[in-house]
């Protein structure tokens, strides 16, 4: 790497959702499956029309609900509305249950590589520590179905209230980290990477095939980011 890893990282803080697992795919099957009972009943609308507009609906939400769990239901519940149809009707109740289902029975795919880079770092003697935006009985469910539970050895859930970014400096403090030699490795360019290089951490950021936007801290991102497209290219870093 072109920092000294062994000498001056102690600590590695790892994101889940889309860094170590797949969520938004698991995301788009639920959408995509809720959207095709939508059409069931909406016949004039393909499934895909549906699901492009659930999609936006659910982005939309983004800014108010954050990543709280209601967020999914409410996005299924307004496109049957915009749809013209009857969110209390038999078909649009099996819609937004599949949508539910997300947080109950859903299992996201670990990304290949993700377990053998967490058992690396455990090997060369650097803390995994993990560190999510996300409810805990949710975060729990995800880590307990994929085998990650015992990867790390403090596990954190930011509040589901209140962006990630704020909630960063906070954790740190209570868990004693110094930023300095602690590695942050995220897909979120602001939440994840630009959030924590400026407390002082160094940073990989997974872009998962994504173009990164111009950071808007661009001299400290050349200075201590590096860039990988998936979760597996760490192992030819270490």
């Amino acid at each position: 790497m072109f920092f000294k890893l062994q000498s001056s990282i102690k600590n590695v803080v790892f994101d889940l959702d889309n860094t170590l697992i797949d969520t938004n795919q698991t995301f788009q099957t639920a959408f995509r499956e809720s959207s095709l009972f939508l059409s069931q009943a909406c016949i004039h609308q393909t499934p895909e029309h549906i699901f492009q507009l659930v999609s936006k609906v659910n982005q939309a939400l983004q800014p108010e609900l954050l990543v709280q769990p209601s967020r999914v239901e409410l996005a299924v519940i307004l496109t049957a509305k915009i749809l013209k149809l009857n969110p209390t009707d038999k078909i649009t109740k099996k819609a937004i249950n599949r949508v539910k289902q997300i947080y109950d029975t859903d299992i996201p795919t670990v990304f290949n590589g993700a377990t053998e880079v967490l058992n690396t770092f455990l090997q060369l003697g650097i803390r995994p520590l993990l560190m999510t935006h996300g409810e805990e009985n949710f975060t729990w469910h995800k880590l307990s179905k994929t085998g990650l539970l015992g990867k790390f050895e403090t596990k954190i859930c930011f509040s589901v209230n209140y962006p990630k970014e704020s909630q960063w400096k906070e954790n740190f403090d209570r868990l004693g980290l110094k930023a300095n030699q602690t590695l942050v490795i995220g897909d979120n360019p602001q939440a994840d990477i630009e959030a924590t290089i400026r407390l002082g951490t160094k940073a990989i950021w997974v872009s998962n095939g994504q173009k990164r936007p111009v950071s808007s801290v661009e001299n400290l991102w050349q200075k201590r980011v590096i860039e990988i497209n998936k979760i597996a290219d760490i192992l030819q870093l270490i």
